[in-house]
């Protein structure tokens, strides 16, 4: 972590950088305004995390809402992180889930939820 103090007003503002181990940027603070940055070496989430974004979104623990802002990072970092093909696919999925449709409350149904976990967890081979 750096600390600086700076000011183009006269009043001095505590600046605060925080880099991860590789040197990266991850957080700026800045008179209490806190920037965190998605880097590009962010950790994809687990086979069992995604499933289990999909079990709770179909038994309604969770909101469409919160699973789609959950799966957003991976999928705007400027790096897309490494991933299997199918765990893609189904990140790509989950950031749409909250999508509204023309015709219906949403673009997916619980029956797309279901389907796509079948396909996660039964993949063909």
């Amino acid at each position: 972590m750096v600390s600086n103090q700076a000011s183009s007003t006269g009043h001095p503002s505590l600046s605060t950088f925080v880099y991860d181990g590789d040197g990266g940027r991850v957080k700026k603070i800045v008179s209490g305004d806190a920037t965190v940055y998605i880097g590009s070496k962010m950790n994809p989430p687990s086979r069992s995390e995604i499933i289990e974004k999909f079990q709770a979104l179909i038994r309604g623990e969770l909101s469409r809402e919160a699973v789609a802002s959950w799966a957003q990072p991976w999928i705007i970092a400027d790096t897309p992180p490494r991933m299997d093909d199918d765990l893609w696919e189904a990140l790509s999925f989950l950031v749409s889930v909250d999508m509204i449709s023309t015709d219906r409350p949403y673009l997916y149904s619980t029956e797309d939820f279901i389907s796509r976990l079948d396909q996660l967890l039964n993949p063909k081979k």
